[in-house]
């Protein structure tokens, strides 16, 4: 993850995921009030649980279609199914998994400006 972006409205907490991926959670509201330590205690949990919603959105299921940059190939990328493997967790760990070829092309292409 390169950037978590959180607000608070309305007793819920939104978070965003380099700016692709949204996460949801809600603060009791039954906390209002309360002491200040318990209730910087259930933001931060609802912030826990709000990166973890965006999280899992973030990941394919299994089978699923994934995409990622290969600046070197002539489309500009490459297409796998989620398997859970290492080399599947290694592509996530790395920032290297696309929802959309498009975003996986921006990406590579991204890739190759550094180089230049």
């Amino acid at each position: 993850m390169s950037s978590i972006d959180v607000s608070i409205v309305n007793n819920v907490v939104a978070v965003m995921i380099d700016n692709r991926y949204s996460g949801f959670s809600d603060i009791p509201k039954e906390l209002n009030g309360c002491d200040e330590s318990v209730f910087i205690e259930a933001v931060s949990d609802s912030i826990k649980a709000a990166v973890t919603d965006a999280k899992e959105k973030m990941r394919p299921k299994n089978g699923e279609t994934y995409y990622v940059p290969h600046p070197f190939s002539k489309s500009m990328y490459s297409s796998q199914e989620w398997a859970g493997d290492s080399i599947d967790r290694r592509v996530e760990e790395r920032g290297l998994m696309f929802k959309t070829k498009e975003e996986a092309i921006e990406a590579a292409k991204k890739m190759l400006e550094v180089v230049k």
